[in-house]
């Protein structure tokens, strides 16, 4: 967590009641200070354990304090607008800032492309052969190879997420989704259209 009031994605609160989900398989932490100006002085750490939810009363709510304002824009969209999910662990924001610095296609492309990072993990369930049974009694998509995986066929599959849709968790979201969808980008404007630009600008300049 970043020192308050001096992050990119610090946001006034004002002192309302804020929701905090922790989507990944390991513990989050978050420091709750007792004043903005006094970063060295916090109130207390609140722990929150995979699968589980807090509320929390706060003036202001630090996700990050490094980052370009691009990656800013990646963080509040994959919040959706901030709505009070926190749903990217703090060890994805330095991937989250090389997805922003490899996009070059403008704002309304880069929060497609957040939508799309997001969807990954529920393809991943959708797709997965082999479950494991996490310890809060959630069942979440795993590799063959991984210890306690159970393997399910599709037509059980189909049944079991149906009936249990409410217990099936999707994995949280992994550097590989930032790659998948950094693979299917595809520049809005080709390299034949480029220099063909620069040669028309070479001859008549920028006016035309």
């Amino acid at each position: 967590m970043g020192t308050p009031g001096t992050s990119p994605l610090c946001r006034k609160m004002g002192n309302k009641l804020t929701i905090l989900e922790n989507r990944t398989w390991f513990n989050i932490e978050i420091k709750m200070w007792v004043d903005v100006s006094r970063p060295d002085r916090f109130k207390k750490i609140v722990r929150i354990e995979p699968g589980r939810s807090i509320r929390v009363k706060a003036s202001t709510f630090n996700s990050d304090d490094q980052g370009s304002v691009e990656h800013a824009l990646l963080l509040v969209c994959a919040n959706g607008s901030w709505t009070g999910k926190y749903i990217l662990p703090q060890d994805l924001f330095a991937w989250a800032a090389v997805f922003c610095d490899s996009n070059r296609h403008g704002q309304v492309i880069l929060q497609t492309q957040v939508k799309d990072v997001l969807f990954e993990p529920v393809r991943k369930t959708q797709d997965a052969m082999f479950f494991i049974n996490t310890p809060n009694g959630m069942w979440m998509p795993c590799g063959p190879k991984q210890s306690g995986a159970v393997q399910i066929t599709m037509p059980v599959k189909d049944l079991l997420l149906r009936l249990m849709s409410m217990q099936i968790i999707p994995p949280p979201i992994s550097k590989i989704d930032f790659d998948k969808v950094l693979a299917r980008q595809r520049p809005t404007v080709s390299k034949a259209d480029l220099e063909v630009h620069e040669r028309f600008t070479n001859e008549f300049g920028e006016e035309g």
